[in-house]
């Protein structure tokens, strides 16, 4: 059921804390958000270590997602670890 969710769906189910949900988002959304820790980092261990805070803060912000429409859950995470990757 959740692989099916679009981004908001998957958003709304999230802020309800609902864990399948929310283990959705790590599974479609880790990897490119540690790869872009990694263009960012230049480690892998510094990568994977802001990738998990990313998801973690994208999680617990998630109620201030705003829709706006195909892809714009991806960016949203992203400029959350870009921000987080400029302020290391």
């Amino acid at each position: 059921m959740y692989k099916e969710l679009d981004e908001q769906a998957l958003a709304r189910y999230c802020s309800e804390k609902d864990r399948m949900a929310e283990d959705e988002l790590y599974r479609r959304y880790a990897a490119r958000v540690h790869t872009l820790c990694r263009r960012y980092l230049g480690n892998d261990d510094d990568a994977m270590d802001l990738m998990l805070e990313t998801l973690i803060q994208a999680l617990e912000k998630i109620d201030t997602f705003k829709f706006t429409g195909d892809g714009s859950l991806y960016a949203w995470i992203s400029r959350i670890a870009i921000n987080k990757a400029l302020n290391l």
